[in-house]
């Protein structure tokens, strides 16, 4: 299966809106890899040791040989905190912040030649929700776009949450 997310492609005129609306933070970025020191350094490397430049609007961005896409876009009070939140262990009250680790190990599996870069927009904590929102709506990244699942992985799903309490309630009330 070759992977190719031609709707979520940058390119033409929406590439150079991209490269002009952030900037790049690092190339490269492996989240199964990265340690905490190593994220603290991408970031404060790029956006250095202020608190306030490293609020805004963040962007991850895959490239498949010469193609780019868009792939998420967030908002932050603090890109390096952020980032480290990224390498917490899966979390069942939490399962969003993985879910770009799943994608990446997806992505890895099917084109292991791609690579992912962190893309950044400084702007103030009052406008950050403003500015996040208006670029997902200008750009469409494909992990911020809803889906609905079907039924078979919604079951699977709440078979899996049924497994998980049906654990902590046996150990709860079990003496």
């Amino acid at each position: 299966m070759s992977l190719s997310p031609k709707r979520y492609e940058l390119k033409g005129q929406m590439k150079a809106d991209f490269f002009g609306d952030f900037s790049c933070v690092s190339e490269g970025v492996r989240l199964a890899s990265l340690n905490r020191q190593d994220a603290h350094k991408l970031v404060r490397a790029a956006l250095g040791d202020e608190t306030e430049a490293r609020i805004g609007v963040y962007s991850w961005v895959l490239t498949i040989e010469d193609r780019v896409y868009i792939i998420y876009i967030g908002k932050t009070k603090d890109l390096e905190r952020r980032l480290t939140d990224y390498l917490i262990p899966f979390q069942v009250h939490a399962p969003n912040d993985f879910k770009l680790q799943f994608f990446q190990d997806f992505v890895f599996r099917k084109a292991p030649s791609s690579s992912f870069t962190l893309f950044f927009r400084q702007c103030s904590v009052d406008h950050y929700s403003r500015c996040e929102t208006e670029l997902c709506r200008k750009y469409r990244p494909l992990i911020n776009e809803r889906s609905t699942p079907c039924v078979e992985d919604l079951n699977q799903v709440k078979d899996a949450f049924k497994i998980y309490y049906d654990g902590i309630f046996t150990r709860k009330v079990s003496s």
